[in-house]
C-alpha cells in the first residue's frame, strides 16, 4: 500500500510540475485539473482491484480480519489520492483559489 501511495504522489508531482510550467494560461489550468480529476477516478478503480487481490493473498483466519485489512488499504489510498492536491495548494503554494477550483472539479467529476 505504501508503493501505491508513492505512485499517487509521483503522478501528482508530475501534474504539479506541469501546472507550474503552464500557470499563465487559465484554459490549460482548467484542462489539467479536469485531467487530474479523471486520473483520481481511474486510480481509485485500479486500487480497489489491487486491494482485493492483496487482501486475498494475505492469510487471514477470519473474514473480519480480511475486511479490516482491505478497508485500511482502500481508505489510506483513497485519502491520499483525493486530497494530496488540496494539501499541496493549501500549504505549499498557498493558492486557495486554485484549491477551491480543484475541489469543485473533483466533486463534480465524482
Amino acid at each position: 500500500s505504501i508503493s501505491a501511495i508513492a505512485v499517487v504522489a509521483l503522478i501528482f508531482w508530475g501534474y504539479f510540475s506541469y501546472e507550474l510550467a503552464n500557470r499563465a494560461d487559465l484554459r490549460r489550468s482548467l484542462g489539467a485539473t479536469i485531467i487530474y480529476a479523471c486520473i483520481i477516478i481511474v486510480l481509485q478503480v485500479i486500487y480497489r482491484i489491487c486491494a482485493d487481490k492483496l487482501s486475498n493473498v494475505e492469510n487471514h483466519k477470519f473474514k473480519g480480519d480480511w475486511e479490516n485489512t482491505q478497508l485500511i488499504k482502500i481508505f489510506s489510498f483513497q485519502f491520499v489520492n483525493a486530497y494530496i492536491s488540496l494539501f499541496a495548494y493549501a500549504f505549499a503554494e498557498r493558492d486557495f483559489n486554485k484549491m477551491a477550483q480543484t475541489l469543485a472539479i473533483n466533486l463534480a467529476a465524482k
